[in-house]
Formats: structure tokens, sequence, C-alpha cells
């Protein structure tokens, strides 16, 4: 039985297969992959923050597409649709795991609050990737006591 009370939130990849599919097949790329890993390793719920379709549940059916959140534009145009699903997140779950890049952690900045943790590498994609790697092979709690002191 899932872990009702922890969601993953992540961004979308620019890598993509060709053709539609539930969200969690059509994003390829290795953060990702590894995100989608974790969440099924200890059984989480988890979404993404598309650039296209805003925040979707991970079986979302969905089209391939070529777009990226490049800036304040694109930040402001999401957060009218991402914000409200928020608060209904923020009802349904007492921990809310980001992991994503800066312009995308910019959409849902405006709800950031004692809820939420992120995982991030200063060191960038090969930081998280081996981060990620690190919690793939811990356990649920290994990874929330390395969260403890990551609220946002």
């Amino acid at each position: 039985m899932p872990n009702r009370q922890i969601v993953i939130i992540t961004g979308c990849s620019i890598k993509k297969q060709a053709k539609k599919a539930p969200a969690h097949k059509l994003y390829q790329g290795v953060v990702f992959k590894k995100v989608k890993d974790l969440a099924k390793l200890h059984d989480l719920d988890f979404m993404i923050l598309s650039a296209k379709y805003g925040l979707i549940q991970s079986t979302e059916i969905i089209e391939p597409y070529d777009l990226v959140i490049k800036n304040k534009t694109d930040v402001l145009k999401l957060q009218e649709i991402v914000i409200p699903k928020l608060f209904q997140i923020e009802n349904d779950y007492t921990l809310i795991i980001l992991i994503m890049g800066r312009n995308y952690r910019a959409v849902i900045a405006p709800r950031f609050g004692e809820k939420y943790k992120m995982i991030h590498d200063y060191r960038g994609i090969g930081g998280l990737t081996s981060r990620l790697n690190k919690y793939l092979n811990s356990t649920l709690q290994d990874l929330l006591d390395d969260l403890e002191n990551c609220r946002i």
C-alpha cells in the first residue's frame, strides 16, 4: 500500500519518447528515471511539473512536446494553473519532496512552507544523480532523516 502521506514532485525532462504515453513513461531523462525509481522503491506518490501541462499525475497520458520553463513569463503562466492544485496537495500530504531545477522551483515557490523539502545538489546534475543513487540504496527513513534540515 502506498505511503499516502508523502509525495515527490519532480520536473519534466527534455528527453522524451516520440509518442503519446503515460507521463512516467514519456520522460526519459536520467534524473527523471532515478526519481521515478525512488518513488517506486519507497512506494511514494509521484507527480510531475510539466512545462506544457502543469502539475500532473505520473499516470496521466500526454503527448510529447518541446518546451521548457525558461523565464519569468513562463513561470507566471504556469503558476496560474499549478498554484490552485498545490492547495489540494498540501491538504492531502504531510510531506512534499521537490526534485527539480531552479526555474521549475520558481513555479511552486509562492507555496513553499513547512511541508516542502527539496533534494538538490550544488554540483549540478552529476551531484544530484549521485545523491539520488545514495537514496536508491537506503531506507525511506534514511532519506527522511537526511531531509530533516532541508526545509525550504
